[in-house]
């Protein structure tokens, strides 16, 4: 089957398709790929036999694009190369920069780990959309956060041996030995009482004192 001619997507010195070094046919077939695998959401790409239908093409012909090092190894840079291992299993070079994107003491930015790991960002983005890598940054992420109380509680208690106050005060509110809120609502509850039993005392019209204590009671219940 004869190659489709090859378009000139490029203009202003920048370079067409054909000078990309691949047959047109195998960039047709990584495009679609890429368009599934960020279309379907998870976290598969589409079987060659799907690819052939798709592009009608034989499935031969998409067989062919795989015998090619620079095929496959653009699909890899890209995070789109098939992988035999069991559905949601990462591979080693995953899970190593996911824990080094989660590390908090180490400082370095996401580019420079991705120099590191020798991982191109377009296949870091794939990642990004592959459910099982997801899942296991959310989970290892949300384990680290919760491991995270001791060094709070640790700091808070340095905080205190060193006087500050504020934390002193925070302190004694996550013991329940102190409670600001708490002491300044049984302070307005007890003044309003003794407001009513000094109005009940002097004031005779029963009315009168239903009025004020209803008044009254609003004003405690809003504090």
């Amino acid at each position: 089957m004869p190659e489709p001619r090859t378009l000139d997507l490029f203009k202003n010195g920048l370079p067409s398709l054909k000078e990309e070094g691949l047959p047109y046919t195998d960039k047709e077939i990584i495009a679609y790929i890429e368009q599934e695998y960020y279309t379907r959401k998870n976290g598969k790409i589409p079987t060659q036999e799907e690819i052939a239908s798709a592009l009608d093409l034989p499935i031969e012909r998409v067989k062919d694009a795989w015998t090619r090092e620079e095929f496959k190894t653009t699909l890899v840079d890209r995070g789109l190369e098939y992988v035999e291992r069991g559905n949601g299993v990462l591979s080693p070079t995953q899970i190593m920069f996911a824990n080094a994107l989660l590390n908090a003491n180490d400082k370095r930015s996401v580019r420079q780990l991705l120099e590191l790991f020798r991982i191109k960002s377009p296949q870091y983005n794939a990642w990004l959309c592959d459910p099982s890598f997801q899942s296991y940054l959310r989970t290892r992420a949300e384990q680290i956060f919760e491991s995270s109380d001791y060094e709070a509680y640790k700091a808070l208690v340095r905080a205190v041996s060193n006087g500050d106050v504020n934390a002193i005060k925070f302190f004694f509110e996550l013991r329940g030995i102190y409670n600001p809120k708490l002491t300044v609502n049984i302070n307005i509850r007890s003044v309003m009482t003794e407001v009513i039993r000094v109005i009940t005392d002097n004031v005779k019209d029963p009315q009168v004192i239903e009025v004020i204590a209803t008044e009254l009671e609003k004003i405690s219940d809003a504090s």
